[in-house]
């Protein structure tokens, strides 16, 4: 039979007993160093409070303030997050725990405040009112107006007339 040379002789490997020596721990290494900095890091960003920054209270202000002078076109949180100058998924959560809502449903009750408003002073149809704010169907407009109110716009109009005729 051949030796390969690659393969170690037999009497090299010992067969006799084994001596126990302490283990000592290693020195720490890059994979431990980056797990430490990862633990680190990580415990910073549960510290991390984005809303506490003014900074954000500021961008979510000016995309508020932008949704009040655009009720009557469609926006979306790509739209808002780049009026704030934030990534959509940062501005979605940043925007919910300031104001307690979606930016969507946040745009809704602005456009249906201004609604009310407009049933409350002006003689305008509910499919005026509906075009008005950005909606293009009025039965549509109707049902989230009633969604958000309690009450259908043109009940909502005859409840507040009669309201100012009882004051």
């Amino acid at each position: 039979m051949k030796s390969c040379a690659f393969s170690e002789p037999a009497e090299s490997i010992s067969d006799g007993p084994r001596r126990s020596t302490p283990t000592l721990p290693s020195p720490p290494t890059s994979l431990h160093r980056s797990a430490a900095l990862l633990t680190a890091v990580a415990v910073d960003v549960e510290r991390f409070q984005p809303s506490a920054l003014p900074d954000n209270d500021q961008k979510i202000d000016q995309s508020i303030a932008y949704m009040a002078t655009h009720l009557n076109e469609p926006l979306n949180v790509a739209k808002l997050a780049s009026v704030a100058n934030i990534s959509s998924s940062h501005f979605f959560v940043v925007f919910k725990r300031r104001t307690g809502q979606a930016p969507i449903d946040y745009f809704i009750h602005l456009r249906m405040a201004r609604a009310r408003r407009l049933l409350e002073e002006t003689s305008m149809s509910v499919k005026d009112i509906a075009a008005t704010l950005g909606y293009e169907d009025p039965f549509y407009f109707s049902r989230l107006f009633k969604a958000v109110s309690r009450f259908s716009p043109t009940d909502y109009r005859a409840q507040h007339q009669l309201n100012l005729r009882a004051a």
